[in-house]
């Protein structure tokens, strides 16, 4: 779909400027002809449309491409983190992203500022950043909003809480949430929406890893802590 979109995108902006360039060059033309001045008006009802469609497709495309790579960078350094117990360096997840070393140090020093991070450094000199999994920390926007237990029964001392899911995987997740909380549709969506959220709490074990297993298997990042 979007090598479509980058194709339509590329043949309505060629198509569109060669059109409005003929009205460009028509427009100094001195003392033009009827003929020259019908060529101009349909240059631009010719090449203005066509302009403006391309260049709506090509914004698609690109923010689409930003939407994708956020969400990669997103899930990896969950997951690298989550291998880590916490722990991540720039190294590492450069690696894991396929990002530089720049980009990877810049997207660390985003995350520690948004989830209090703080940093290590090693006897050679490596720097790590460190995070607490148990949990977002403090701050408004980072504060989880209370929810009841699946089916609104208290059964046991775990909560589950779900980071991020693929772009890609949205009904899915939305589907799990659904049949897991038994909530309705609306609840389900604005609660996947607002991620980082806790999707449910005073569960049993064996819930919360119900939970966990069924997410991961479609790519989100879920962490489940006993309370």
């Amino acid at each position: 779909m979007q090598v479509v979109k980058i194709l339509s995108s590329g043949i309505l902006l060629t198509f569109g400027g060669v059109f409005l360039l003929l009205s460009l060059v028509l427009a100094f033309e001195k003392d033009p002809s009827q003929k020259d001045k019908n060529a101009f008006a349909g240059g631009l009802i010719l090449g203005l449309p066509a302009t403006v469609l391309g260049g709506l497709l090509a914004r698609n495309v690109y923010q689409s491409s930003q939407r994708k790579s956020r969400d990669h960078l997103q899930t990896t350094f969950f997951q690298v983190l989550r291998a880590g117990n916490g722990r991540i360096s720039p190294l590492a997840f450069a690696m894991a992203a396929n990002i530089s070393g720049e980009e990877a140090r810049a997207y660390l020093d985003a995350r520690a500022k948004e989830f209090f991070g703080n940093f290590e450094v090693d006897n050679e000199g490596g720097i790590f950043y460190c995070f607490d999994l148990n949990g977002l920390p403090g701050g408004e926007a980072t504060v989880l909003p209370p929810l009841n237990a699946v089916n609104g029964q208290p059964t046991g001392k775990w909560e589950v809480v779900l980071y991020s899911f693929p772009a890609s995987q949205k009904i899915a997740t939305l589907k799990i949430v659904r049949d897991l909380t038994g909530l309705g549709l609306k609840a389900s969506k604005d609660m996947i929406e607002s991620t980082p959220h806790r999707i449910a709490q005073g569960v049993s074990r064996e819930q919360a890893y119900q939970f966990k297993q069924k997410l991961e298997s479609i790519g989100a990042i879920v962490s489940i802590a006993e309370k």
